[in-house]
Formats: C-alpha cells, sequence, structure tokens
C-alpha cells in the first residue's frame, strides 16, 4: 500500500543478484509501461540519456565507495515515446559489517516540471524581455568566456561593438513608448541579420546594444560589422504603419593584453561610442588609449564644475548685437565662461555637453539667466541699457513647466519689462517638434518675452518647422559667412533664408562677421543684425559697461550734432 500511495517511484537494486524492483510509480516516472517489476539495472542505465548516463555512475559509484552519505543525482530518462523528462534519483546503500554494499534502494522524482520552470526563469534572467536578445548579464557572461579562451589562445581575437540609436528620445516622446517599442524590436532584429550564428547580440538597456564578435580574421573585422549595421538601417523600418529612419553612434574595442575584466572592454566601448556622437553620430569610432585619457579628462572636468558655482569660477561674458544698416547697439548675448583654477579660461564648448547630459545645465542655466536680467537693471540704472539682452536656454531648461513663471518672477524683482528679454534655443530643440516644449515656449511668448533660434542651418529643422515655434528672430550660423564673399552658394543660402524669414515676421541676425566684407554681404543680402568680432568680442562685464557707455556717449553726441 506504502509502495502504490507514494508520489515518488521506488527502486531496489540487489547487487548480489543484480536485480532491479520498480514500483508501479517507478515506471509511471520514467514513462515506461511494460517494464515488470524486476528488471536488470541496463533496463534503467539504457534510459538514461547518454550526456547524463556518465554522471549517474560516477553518482552511484562514489556513494558505494563510501566517498558520499548517499545518491543524489537529475538526469534525463527517455520514455517509451522517445521524449525525454526530468527525474531526480536518490539512494542509500545497505552494508555489511566489512562495509561492503550488497543493497542499493531509493526513489525516483519527476523533476520535468520544475526543470521547465528553472529553465524559463533562467532565460528571463539571461535574455531582455522585449526583443528576446541576451541581456548586460548574458554578455557579460560571454565576453568573459571569451576573453578566457583569448589567454589560452594567441590567436583568439575579440572585439565588443557597442552602439545606440541617435536621437532615440525624439521617437518617444513624438510618437510614444510603444511605438518606441516596436522600433527597439524591429532594430534588434536588424542587427541580429548583420552577424554570424556564433556572435552574441545583446541588448544591454533602453537604446543600447552590443555585438560580441570572437575569432576575427583581423581587426578591420569589426569595423566592417558596424558599417554593415549602418547600411542595413539605412533602409526605412516599418512600424505601426510609420517609416523610420535611424542611424546608430557605434563604439569599437578589440582585446588586448592590457584588458583583464569584461568591464573593462565594455567601458573601452562605450568611450569610443560618445566620441562617436561627439564627432556628429552616425558613424563608428575604434578606442585607442587616447580616448580613454580624453574621458579621464572630462570626467575630472565635469567634477570640478559641480563646484564652480559654489567657488565664483564661473562668469558670464557678453557680446553685442547691432543693426546691419547704421551699426547701432540693439542688443547683447550673455555667453557664459568658466575660469578654471588650474585651466584657465573653459570655453562653453569644452562643457556644455557635459553639463547638458549630467543636469548641471540646469543650475547652470538658471544662474546665467538670472546674473543677466540683474546686469540689465544694472545697465539700465545707469542709463546704458540695450534694448534687449539675450540669453541660451537648452532644451533641458525648456522642459520644466514652471520655466515661464520662474523667467515672470525674476523679470518682475529686477524691474525689468518682458520684452527686454530674448531667450535663444538651439535648431537641435527646433528639430525635435516636442509638443511639450512648444506649450512653454508659447507661454514664454505670451508674458511678452521674445524667443529666437540659434546657429540656424546647421541642424535638421527648416524654416517650415518655425512656424510652429512663437520665434521672432533667426540667428543665421556664422559658418554660413565665414567665406561668404567668395562662396555663392552660401550667399543663396543666407538670401533665401532671409527673405523666408521677412515673410513670416522674423527678424534676421548674421552670426560671426569678422570683416567689413562679411558685413556689406550680410547687408545687401537683407540681414536685419550683425554680431561678430568686427565690432567686439565676448567681453567681461566691466569692459562691456564701458563699451555700451562708448557707443551710447557716441550716438547722443552725434544726435546732438544733428540738431
Amino acid at each position: 500500500m506504502a509502495t502504490r500511495d507514494a508520489n515518488d517511484g521506488l527502486w531496489d537494486w540487489d547487487l548480489t543478484t543484480d536485480t532491479l524492483y520498480c514500483s508501479p510509480r517507478w515506471h509511471a516516472v520514467a514513462g515506461t509501461r511494460d517494464g515488470g517489476d524486476v528488471v536488470s539495472p541496463s533496463f534503467w542505465f539504457d534510459r538514461v540519456h547518454p550526456d547524463d548516463l556518465p554522471e549517474l555512475r560516477a553518482a552511484i559509484d562514489a556513494h558505494l565507495r563510501g566517498h558520499v552519505d548517499h545518491l543524489a543525482c537529475e538526469t534525463r530518462l527517455r520514455d517509451d515515446d522517445g521524449t525525454y523528462r526530468w527525474a531526480l534519483c536518490r539512494g542509500l546503500a545497505l552494508r555489511r559489517e566489512d562495509g561492503a554494499p550488497y543493497r542499493l534502494a531509493g526513489s525516483l522524482t519527476d523533476t520535468s516540471d520544475r526543470r521547465v520552470i528553472d529553465e524559463r526563469r533562467l532565460h528571463e534572467s539571461l535574455h531582455d524581455s522585449l526583443t528576446g536578445l541576451a541581456n548586460r548579464t548574458f554578455y557579460l557572461d560571454r565576453l568573459g568566456a571569451a576573453i578566457r579562451r583569448s589567454e589560452r589562445l594567441d590567436v583568439h581575437r575579440v572585439a565588443v561593438v557597442l552602439m545606440d540609436v541617435d536621437r532615440f528620445k525624439v521617437v518617444n516622446d513624438s510618437l510614444g513608448h510603444a511605438l518606441g517599442d516596436d522600433l527597439l524590436v524591429a532594430v534588434s532584429r536588424r542587427l541580429e541579420g548583420c552577424v554570424r550564428d556564433v556572435d552574441t547580440v545583446a541588448r544591454l538597456g533602453g537604446d543600447e546594444w552590443a555585438i560580441l564578435i570572437e575569432d576575427l580574421a583581423n581587426d578591420d573585422e569589426a569595423s566592417r560589422v558596424a558599417e554593415r549595421v549602418r547600411q542595413s538601417l539605412r533602409q526605412p523600418l516599418l512600424v505601426r504603419g510609420h517609416s523610420l529612419f535611424v542611424t546608430v553612434s557605434t563604439g569599437i574595442a578589440l582585446l588586448t593584453d592590457l584588458i583583464q575584466a569584461p568591464e573593462d572592454l565594455l567601458r573601452d566601448a562605450e568611450t569610443a561610442m560618445y566620441r562617436a556622437k561627439e564627432l556628429g553620430r552616425d558613424r563608428h569610432v575604434v578606442f585607442d588609449p587616447s580616448l580613454h585619457g580624453r574621458a579621464v579628462a572630462l570626467l575630472e572636468l565635469e567634477s570640478d564644475l559641480r563646484f564652480a558655482l559654489e567657488r565664483g569660477e564661473l562668469m558670464v561674458y557678453y557680446q553685442p548685437i547691432v543693426t546691419a544698416d547704421g551699426l547701432e547697439v540693439h542688443g547683447v548675448e550673455a555667453l557664459v565662461r568658466w575660469r578654471h583654477p588650474e585651466r584657465g579660461l573653459v570655453l562653453p564648448a569644452d562643457f556644455i555637453g557635459f553639463a547638458e547630459e549630467s543636469g548641471l545645465i540646469l543650475p547652470l542655466g538658471d544662474w546665467v539667466l538670472r546674473r543677466a536680467i540683474e546686469q540689465m537693471r544694472e545697465w539700465q540704472a545707469a542709463g546704458v541699457a540695450p534694448r534687449r539682452i539675450s540669453v541660451n536656454l537648452s532644451a533641458r531648461q525648456l522642459r520644466q513647466e514652471n520655466l515661464p513663471e520662474r523667467v515672470a518672477l525674476l523679470l518682475d524683482g529686477a524691474g525689468l519689462e518682458p520684452g527686454c528679454l530674448e531667450l535663444e534655443l538651439t535648431e537641435g530643440v527646433v528639430a525635435e517638434q516636442d509638443d511639450s516644449i512648444i506649450d512653454v515656449l508659447r507661454r514664454l511668448r505670451g508674458l511678452g518675452i521674445r524667443l529666437a533660434v540659434d546657429d540656424f542651418g546647421t541642424g535638421y529643422s527648416s524654416l517650415a518647422y518655425l512656424t510652429r515655434f512663437p520665434v521672432s528672430t533667426v540667428k543665421i550660423d556664422r559658418a554660413f559667412l565665414v567665406d561668404i564673399q567668395h562662396d555663392p552658394v552660401n550667399q543663396a543660402i543666407v538670401q533665401a533664408v532671409t527673405t523666408l524669414a521677412h515673410s513670416i515676421g522674423m527678424r534676421v541676425v548674421a552670426e560671426g562677421i569678422e570683416t567689413t566684407e562679411q558685413l556689406d554681404l550680410a547687408r545687401s543680402l537683407g540681414c536685419d543684425e550683425v554680431q561678430g568680432y568686427l565690432f567686439s568680442k565676448p567681453i567681461s562685464t566691466d569692459e562691456a559697461t564701458v563699451w555700451l557707455d562708448e557707443q551710447y556717449g557716441r550716438e547722443l553726441r552725434r544726435r546732438v550734432s544733428a540738431i
């Protein structure tokens, strides 16, 4: 009765006669129908999966020899249908007085369901739930194994190819996260089609993927894979009825003798990937040691920037903006500078990027805005204030819903009219077409604050995009004016931008004017205002005050003499 009612199959192996008793439940667990109560041990062993049999025999032998207290071994057993199921075998030997075993008995437990659950959990723990690709844990494990193999084989080449989608946030913000997820899946399928079956493609998180390439024929092969991915993504991805074009920035790191851990190789690939982004995206960069030194230097600079405000190392410089025809001062642009105690004067191009990424741009931008407004008040009190002061805003600042209210409070506190403040946004913000940013800009414009698009012509927007934004000024990037007197194409571009901007009621400012020839052309092409070294470089607060005093004094004298 106990044998019949037991959940586990029971077995009893007589080692003297080499016969095996198997209970009915044992046969049910093993999936046999016509085995009989007493069988040969080979009836059992013949059904064990060939890969598992050596382990089972070793476990039995270890127990019979007294090396382990009991037998415990999980194997796959072939049932009468030819399929395999998992079962856990437990047993204990009976011994004579001299210690020799004469009988071995135990149980057989069906573990197939648990195995399925365990394997599913293992798969889920090692794979990305959205794309089905390997995840970071699995990838690092594979990468570690590849590095260990490389230590044994002198010619074993390994490369990590790390990439992420350029401007993926634009897709999420404009089309929704559900479509963004579908795009990640579509990109993953494209990546799988660009590699060999033996290569590992993993999604590390967000819109970041990594490819592990082993047994490279040469160091250039990893670059060819990156280029193959780039070309593959040039074909549109059809996602929920949308044809989407994406590009990726890619970093490549090749295994060297200096690499000890998977994280080191992945770190080098990430450093190269960020360098690819800095160089303009949609490209790949192969890591070299100089990039690491550069990354460390930037990290130190970022750390220093966190304390720059507290230490009073940041300052605002001002560059005048004058009318193209009469060269009257109409405005000044506030430009942040960093007086580093060791590096000297650090320009915005060297620190604004990682200030944006790290979030430091928020306190930094607020400080510049507040300082510019305070300075405008001081100039008004001294009678030398220009008509407006321009301050640059980052995309992060524009995503703050309470920005209009905070700006209004600053203006009220300084006693300034909203029209004397002009906020400049980058062309990249225009290209994103972010509805939340457009709403903030409309509220700012509703307060009477002027809005301008800076560096127009270098990004991805067009004047058609600007019709959605309540901007009143377009600032043409200096790149179009550097050699404009000898470049008819740039002349045509500036002429077209000016004509179209005027047709929709916008003022045009030409940046980077350094020669009288450039000034004459900008004036003839219809630019309303100009800005550049021909009139003044960015100067400190004290220098700007003296400059404005001289300009307004000269203008006053001219008007008096005219009377």
